[in-house]
C-alpha cells in the first residue's frame, strides 16, 4: 500500500534498515549557512564521537533551499 508506514521497523529503501536503541550517538562540528540570492545555503562539518557500527556517519552535509 504505497504512501502508508505499516511498521515503525520497516522502511522502504531496499538495505537500510531502523535500528531503535537507547544508546548515546554523539557528534560534534561547524556549520555555516549563507543567505544568498537563491536562498538559503548551508555546510556542515562533524565528526562522529560516540557511534555504533551500524550508523551511517556523514562527515559532510550540504543543503540549499527554504526552511520550513
Amino acid at each position: 500500500m504505497p504512501g502508508v508506514l505499516r511498521s515503525a521497523n520497516e522502511t522502504l529503501i531496499p538495505g537500510e534498515t531502523i535500528v531503535n536503541d537507547d544508546g548515546l550517538h554523539l557528534s560534534s562540528g561547524v556549520g555555516v549557512t549563507w543567505d544568498s540570492p537563491f536562498g538559503p545555503i548551508r555546510l556542515d562539518f562533524a565528526e562522529p564521537i560516540v557511534y555504533k557500527s551500524y550508523d551511517k556517519i556523514e562527515h559532510i552535509h550540504f543543503s540549499f533551499g527554504t526552511k520550513f
